[in-house]
């Protein structure tokens, strides 16, 4: 709305690049930051649908939220200031986005805002809030929002049993004059412009390379409700790099193109190896070998129609020693990581 590069979703007037050490009033907590765990468990999903839908969170996506950070909106102090709500049952608020009820339509923000205008006039809201409210919608709307909020136990209610949904959705759709959010650049979609995105998604791109250079089982995109996450959706370059062409690559497309496979792509990482994770007891590559398919009985070897069929009855080995295998047995505190969209387990993204 300050006619500044930023997502729509982010009025952040501030015209340089800017980060903050909290979230929404919270010190990001250190175990939700990636680890040789991350992408372990991140390498061993050879199903491209699984792999595409997790390697947006767990492997990297906490860095975005550390670094980025958020402010003008402090949940920590606005609950407390209401309701008596013990601070750890509400640290998970610290891994909200107004990115996702923005996308939804739920959220509206300004087409524009004077330098001059103050973020309490010019900031994101819900116009259909009382409407919601009045309508008994309430649970409808926080489950829609942030599922991981609304289905976990006793989130939605303060110290002494009461009911407090309207009061998390008002607040969730700013409606205070003291609920400004605004974000740092690298947790939304001009974290180009933070340094620290150029080691962080060459990572990224290196993991992809290793499991497609190792395999897939399949390689099915999935269709998401988010326009720009689809394999025939289009991006913004245009074909041959021709800006007067009026036709533009689709992110199935770019995929082809850069794969480490094909002599024509003109880059590939030296090394495939991660030496620091094997010294935690990981795989040096990562990536599990495949024990053997269970024998098939004849019904089963009927119904396998494929090779990749056959293979999924095989299961990856687990050779995790030290440090690795007691990451991999410890108790998890999935609190942590339910509004990152994640599961811990390794199951990817939570279902929107």
């Amino acid at each position: 709305s300050y006619g500044l590069l930023r997502s729509p979703w982010n009025n952040n007037k501030i015209p340089y690049l800017t980060r903050h050490s909290k979230s929404y009033g919270f010190y990001t907590k250190s175990d939700i930051v990636p680890t040789c765990f991350s992408h372990y468990d991140q390498m061993n999903m050879d199903s491209f649908q699984l792999f595409g839908s997790s390697i947006q969170y767990s492997p990297h996506g906490s860095l975005h939220i550390l670094a980025g950070g958020t402010w003008g909106a402090d949940y920590r102090f606005y609950i407390n200031d209401h309701y008596d709500y013990k601070l750890k049952r509400a640290q998970p608020l610290g891994t909200v986005t107004m990115a996702r009820i923005w996308r939804k339509g739920w959220m509206d923000f300004p087409e524009f805002c004077s330098t001059d205008t103050p973020v309490e006039d010019c900031k994101g809201v819900c116009t259909d809030l009382e409407d919601w409210i009045d309508g008994n919608l309430t649970m409808t709307m926080l489950e829609n929002m942030y599922p991981g909020l609304a289905n976990a136990q006793h989130f939605l209610i303060d110290d002494h049993g009461n009911d407090i949904s309207e009061f998390f959705l008002r607040m969730l759709c700013n409606d205070d004059d003291s609920l400004t959010p605004q974000i740092g650049d690298f947790m939304e979609s001009a974290s180009p412009t933070d340094p620290i995105f150029w080691p962080t998604h060459p990572t990224l791109d290196r993991l992809w390379h290793w499991r497609k250079i190792s395999g897939f089982t399949d390689e099915v995109w999935t269709n998401s409700t988010c326009w720009g996450h689809n394999e025939d959706d289009t991006t913004v370059w245009h074909v041959d790099l021709d800006e007067t062409s009026d036709t533009q690559y689709t992110n199935g497309e770019l995929m082809d193109m850069f794969n480490p496979m094909l002599v024509e792509t003109p880059y590939v990482y030296d090394t495939f190896e991660w030496p620091h994770c094997e010294a935690e007891g990981y795989p040096l590559q990562l990536v599990e070998e495949l024990t053997p398919p269970s024998p098939l009985t004849d019904d089963a070897a009927t119904s396998a129609s494929s090779a990749a069929q056959v293979m999924a009855s095989a299961k990856r080995m687990d050779t995790r020693t030290g440090l690795a295998a007691q990451q991999r047995d410890a108790k998890v505190d999935a609190d942590n990581y339910v509004f990152l969209g994640w599961n811990p387990s390794g199951a990817g993204e939570v279902p929107m």
